[in-house]
């Protein structure tokens, strides 16, 4: 289970939540913290469905919007979760 190592409070890096801007304890889309595991993380939505993966599917991430879809970005959407197109979650930096 990952947490936040910055001064972040509420923060579930291992949660998917619904595309209502109130889920989420009220992130903005492309908020970023640093988590106990020393990998950065980044609050994005899905612009397509994300199929899930026990070690965490990759992730591009488009900006400014801050919107995500499977590719090459190194970054990972949680592990063996689906997620859906519009599902906003924290993207994980896949390498160090």
């Amino acid at each position: 289970m990952a947490f936040a190592a910055t001064h972040t409070i509420g923060a579930d890096l291992d949660a998917v939540f619904s595309d209502d801007p109130d889920d989420g304890k009220d992130f903005g889309l492309g908020n970023t913290l640093v988590g106990a595991d020393g990998r950065k993380y980044v609050y994005v939505q899905a612009s397509a469905a994300i199929a899930a993966l026990g070690g965490g599917r990759e992730v591009t991430i488009t900006e400014p919007a801050f919107t995500a879809a499977t590719g090459a970005g190194g970054f990972l959407a949680p592990d063996g979760i689906a997620v859906g197109s519009g599902e906003r979650f924290w993207a994980r930096q896949s390498t160090l």
